[in-house]
């Protein structure tokens, strides 16, 4: 009997758990004004920079290829946004 009392005691804490903590998680993440503000002049004057460099050499290399890869990693909404933005574990991986 103390058994079935211990695996009820255990299922209740798990239930608990589960519906206190949901799995599908998501935050919202509210960004410093001044700081994205920056953080775009900065990403706005590297591209320029990687374009003059482009232009000068007049072909695209690997170098280029990856620079459009990393613009659209550092551009994602959550970082460039003024407004508060939800996101959620799949985001982030």
């Amino acid at each position: 009997m103390k058994r079935r009392k211990r695996w009820i005691l255990l299922l209740a804490v798990v239930l608990g758990l589960a519906w206190l903590y949901p799995f599908n998680q998501s935050v919202s993440y509210d960004s410093d004004g001044p700081m994205t503000e920056r953080y775009k002049g900065d990403i706005q004057v590297l591209k320029e920079t990687h374009m003059a460099h482009t232009r000068q050499l007049e072909r695209k290399d690997l170098t280029a290829h990856k620079m459009i890869c990393f613009s659209q990693l550092y551009e994602q909404p959550w970082l460039v946004s003024d407004e508060p933005v939800r996101i959620n574990e799949a985001v982030l991986k």
